[in-house]
């Protein structure tokens, strides 16, 4: 049975791969091997390469392998991508490459409501996902022989649920970024997220009659960069018939430091508008509530 079941899942993989490549998505491997005899199936793809092809540009990441694992039950895999990615942009005559090294190796565990073998690649993946965990130590990240930044303690956990016909996806997301050098901004950033994003199915109801069509839930939304940090909780609701609405508990401080750091690249010239905006709408009597609980400068 173990066999059959090898057989059938190799080729099932590679079908899907097949499926997923376009003329912008390539995936390429130099060989496949299966073992895990006999609790579970590991499919092991030997230099694995994933080509993004855009109009003027070509992008790459490479592993030395990529090990994937099936329990019997086709509904748990993981994915283990190994210790080293190599990424590389090429535009034009530029070409561009990062490297990223991680102490141990990069585990993605993904959990599906049904077996993966009914999926096809034009299937809505998400709508059969039930939970992505993901948790990595410590990676560093370096282009041209020389360190950027490394990420740690890094925690991802997504799950999906249906509550009657409200369908709700929970996103919980932790890590912390610390440059290689003293004069990149930010220096320092901490991330702490958890947030339900919630669709209302409800076919039989009419629109005037529905809270929400979508609704966006911060239990807690905390970005520290360097000094600076934003807090955030609280919803937004979206429908079809009218404006978004809701309300929001914010909390800043060092604000002009945060939208420094923010800012985009050209960008520089409205910074000093976007302070001001920021400014008014904490004032503003406007249909989503911005309470203000701390803004220092």
């Amino acid at each position: 049975m173990w066999f059959a079941g090898a057989h059938l899942i190799k080729n099932k993989l590679l079908l899907i791969v097949e499926e997923a490549s376009s003329d912008n998505i390539k995936f390429s491997y130099q060989d496949t091997k299966i073992s895990g005899f006999p609790f579970s199936w590991q499919v092991n793809f030997i230099s694995p390469k994933l080509t993004l092809i855009e109009q003027k540009s070509l992008r790459d990441i490479a592993l030395p392998a990529l090990n994937i694992k099936f329990n019997y039950l086709l509904r748990d895999v993981v994915f283990d991508f190994g210790t080293a990615i190599n990424c590389s942009h090429i535009q034009d005559t530029f070409i561009h490459e990062y490297k990223f090294f991680s102490e141990q190796s990069v585990i993605v565990n993904i959990s599906f409501k049904e077996s993966i073998y009914f999926l096809k690649s034009d299937s809505l993946w998400e709508n059969f996902v039930t939970s992505v965990n993901f948790d990595l130590p410590f990676v560093k990240v370096s282009s041209d022989e020389k360190d950027l930044f490394n990420l740690s303690e890094i925690h991802l956990l997504s799950t999906r649920e249906q509550e009657g016909e409200v369908g709700k996806t929970h996103l919980k997301l932790i890590g912390n970024y610390n440059a290689s050098n003293s004069y990149s901004r930010p220096n320092t950033a901490h991330l702490l997220l958890d947030l339900s994003y919630l669709i209302n199915n409800d076919s039989l109801a009419r629109e005037e009659e529905l809270e929400f069509n979508r609704r966006l839930n911060f239990s807690t939304a905390k970005l520290r960069l360097d000094n600076a940090s934003l807090d955030l909780s609280g919803f937004i609701n979206l429908t079809k018939i009218s404006a978004p609405y809701g309300e929001l508990d914010v909390s800043l401080e060092h604000y002009h430091d945060f939208m420094n750091i923010l800012v985009i690249e050209n960008l520089e010239h409205y910074i000093d508008y976007i302070k001001i905006l920021i400014t008014k709408a904490t004032l503003a009597d406007a249909r989503v509530i911005v309470k203000c609980g701390v803004c220092k400068k």
